[in-house]
């Protein structure tokens, strides 16, 4: 489903993905760590077509973009193929202030995709019962717990029906305590067999649910395996010592 070979992107004069190579098999959860500022936000918006990259490519399902600036010098609109494909989950929410929990999820579908209004809120429904926030729908973002915001956040993504969903660190801007609820919600996701590729510190969760592990330091995959070989018997010095810092934390 997802497909990345040779990405490199460079920020001025900072390499901030350097000759990336990743799959995420159709159905598959997979999951990448690493340290803060080590590319893990900057590889998920290439994937999902929301930032340029220089070189190599990325495909999604039978969607492919290449580097060399793809956004301005490439096809638009496959471009806009691919990000209709690719479901994306922010750290932040990004929900609009102005709109109900309702009209949040159905904008996209309505003005993009431009589905029916009345099917649109269906499918908003079913899905606000999915992440179980069916009472809240008439609710402003203002009035939910960030736990609520992301959780709608969630169904906003999936109003599109996207093949995959990328999700970047969906619970960092939560309090402890709603951690829980949001990683509810992507577990039944992946039980359901949605393609998912997810950038996490929540390690215990990332044991439990990631078919693979890629481990990034400074824009490299330094190590990439099972659960089982990563977090118990890493090859990698960097890994070994992130791992410690993260369990001690």
């Amino acid at each position: 489903m997802i497909n990345v070979s040779g990405l490199t992107k460079h920020f001025g004069d900072r390499t901030a993905l350097d000759n990336i190579d990743l799959d995420v098999p159709r159905g598959e959860v997979k999951m990448v760590i690493g340290p803060s500022g080590c590319g893990k936000s900057t590889l998920l918006r290439c994937i999902g077509a929301l930032e340029p990259f220089d070189n190599g490519t990325v495909q999604v399902d039978e969607i492919c973009i290449q580097g060399n600036r793809s956004h301005t010098t490439g096809d638009q609109e496959t471009l806009q193929r691919l990000r209709l494909n690719t479901g994306m989950v922010f750290q932040q929410f990004h929900l609009f202030p102005h709109l109900t929990v309702l009209e949040n999820i159905i904008e996209a579908p309505v003005q993009v995709l431009k589905i029916e209004k009345s099917q649109a809120v269906q499918t908003a429904r079913n899905l606000l019962k999915q992440v179980q926030l069916e009472t809240m729908a008439d609710r402003y973002p203002r009035n939910l717990s960030g736990g609520e915001q992301q959780r709608v956040a969630i169904a906003r993504a999936l109003a599109m029906n996207p093949k995959c969903v990328l999700f970047d660190e969906p619970t960092s801007a939560l309090d402890p305590e709603m951690v829980g609820e949001v990683l509810s919600v992507m577990r039944e996701l992946a039980e359901q067999g949605m393609t998912l590729l997810i950038a996490t510190h929540e390690m215990d969760f990332a044991q439990e649910m990631a078919g693979e592990i890629f481990m990034l330091d400074h824009g490299r995959v330094i190590e990439r395996g099972s659960p089982a070989s990563l977090f118990h018997n890493p090859s990698q010095e960097r890994t070994q010592k992130f791992l410690q810092r993260i369990n001690r934390s």
